[in-house]
């Protein structure tokens, strides 16, 4: 790994451990699933919103 590489991956091992001491080891992968239902339900709405929007615009040129 470069120089860079464990820059950037050093606070993201820092954050897991304080998740760690927090909440344990078992609630991590229930704390990465609620983000990740998070993010594909953000995703999920943002597609919603460009269908709508395309929809609205095949409207206003018919």
């Amino acid at each position: 790994m470069d120089i860079e590489g464990s820059r950037l991956q050093q606070p993201a091992q820092e954050k897991r451990e304080k998740l760690e001491d927090r909440y344990g080891k078992i609630a991590i992968p229930a704390l990465a699933a609620a983000v990740g239902a998070a993010r594909k339900e953000k995703d999920q709405r943002q597609m919603s919103a460009e269908a709508a929007y395309t929809r609205l615009q095949q409207m206003a040129q018919s």
